[in-house]
């Protein structure tokens, strides 16, 4: 007998793709860095503050955007986001000097803010319960793909056709997803091709707040359980946005590796992401299966991460940069399980209604983070001669400490009864 997938689950395909693209695009700055900062004679101060154009646009873009996503809807907010972004990217090819990929930067945040929290959003509509963590998984999986096949084409690009090149290629596949996207994507209450067992399904594992309008900010702000979801993400996006922007340049300047050299460390890193993104989301969703409350398996989950993070600090002490990649790789596994399982979190504690503007508020104080994270970065190594190990600690400890600022803010996570 023929197994039929579910349509939830194209939906949540559709989403990793959408995803898969956006950070595709994102890595390329990443990857071509060290070319544009030898060509056009950067400080390293330049690039911090480049990240930090990008991280505070996002930052802004995120505080107001929640709202509109929640009011216009999961599938034209995405739709808007990809069409822009896209643009934004190919824009880069076109700039020379910092003041211009500043600029560059800037646009591709206004574009890409709108992604994160429109996703969490066709999540919260489309995911049950004990599917939440498996589902963020798979589309944080889609995150790790974009940040695999980067490595893999963008620096061989840029030796045989200029570093353009990757920019111009990673903004046309945005316009190309915009078709796919726009032809399936619907809510599940008016899904033609939903059957309505699984409509059922989905909408009668939402919070018992569901209906209703938009939610006031200042109704938002006084819910304990929107802090949780910003201690979720503010406490440790300095840390993986370190990894993530520096990885291609602690690489080249502590073991000399550049260039397309670079490609099989890279690589591994995201490839471990992407492992940590299916196994680590899904972990959540194990454990409320075997009888766990759905306190307990999202805390262990996060405790689990907490305790393993700190093996990071061995990148700054090793001589091998297999054993910083290897340990760097592990690092990347506990931050998607930690993502994911965050994802999870939000739409257990809000309705669909609320959750792009919950999204969008933790999203502006995780990235008002990254710029403070990106900013006392640059300094550090400009001031120390490349010691990476203040970050690298920061990094191994940050999530240690959001477990514990998480539980003392909800012992229980206790969904919000009424908005």
């Amino acid at each position: 007998m023929r197994t039929v997938v579910k349509l939830r689950w194209w939906i949540f395909g559709l989403l990793l793709a959408l995803n898969l693209i956006n950070n595709l695009d994102r890595q390329v700055f990443a990857l071509v860095a060290p070319t544009l900062q030898e060509e056009m004679h950067w400080r390293e101060v330049d690039y911090a503050r480049m990240i930090a154009a990008f991280q505070i646009t996002f930052a802004i873009m995120n505080l107001g955007l929640g709202r509109f996503i929640d009011g216009l809807g999961s599938r034209l907010s995405l739709a808007l986001a990809i069409f822009f972004f896209s643009i934004a990217q190919v824009a880069h090819a076109l700039v020379r000097g910092p003041g211009g990929f500043l600029l560059a930067r800037v646009g591709l945040a206004v574009g890409e803010a709108p992604v994160y929290p429109a996703t969490l959003k066709a999540l919260a509509e489309w995911a049950p319960r004990e599917e939440r963590g498996s589902a963020a998984g798979l589309v944080h999986f889609g995150v790790m793909i974009g940040a695999i096949v980067a490595p893999l084409i963008i620096p061989w690009m840029t030796v045989h056709w200029g570093w353009q090149s990757g920019f111009i290629m990673t903004g046309m596949l945005g316009f190309m997803a915009l078709i796919p996207w726009l032809f399936l994507y619907h809510r599940p209450e008016t899904h033609t091709r939903l059957s309505e067992e699984e409509r059922a399904l989905i909408i009668g594992s939402r919070t018992t707040a569901a209906q209703g309008s938009r939610v006031p900010w200042l109704v938002l702000f006084r819910q304990r359980q929107l802090w949780v979801y910003v201690a979720i993400q503010a406490i440790v996006n300095p840390a993986w946005w370190f990894l993530t922007y520096w990885l291609p340049k602690f690489l080249g300047e502590v073991f000399g590796i550049k260039g397309v050299a670079i490609t099989p460390y890279v690589t591994a890193v995201f490839a471990m992401a992407a492992v940590g993104a299916l196994a680590g989301g899904a972990l959540s969703g194990i454990l409320l299966r075997r009888g766990f409350s759905l306190n307990a398996a999202r805390k262990t989950t996060m405790l689990l991460c907490g305790l393993l993070m700190p093996l990071v600090i061995i990148a700054t002490q090793t001589h091998s940069p297999w054993v910083a990649v290897a340990v760097i790789g592990l690092a990347a596994i506990v931050h998607q399980t930690w993502t994911a399982t965050g994802a999870a979190i939000l739409a257990d504690l809000f309705p669909p209604r609320a959750v792009a503007s919950v999204a969008g508020i933790g999203s502006f104080f995780g990235s008002l983070a990254g710029v403070i994270g990106a900013e006392l970065t640059g300094r550090v190594l400009d001031g120390a001669s490349g010691n990476y190990t203040p970050m690298f600690i920061y990094a191994g400890l940050a999530y240690l400490l959001a477990v514990g600022v998480v539980h003392l803010l909800s012992p229980r996570l206790k969904p919000v009864e009424a908005l």
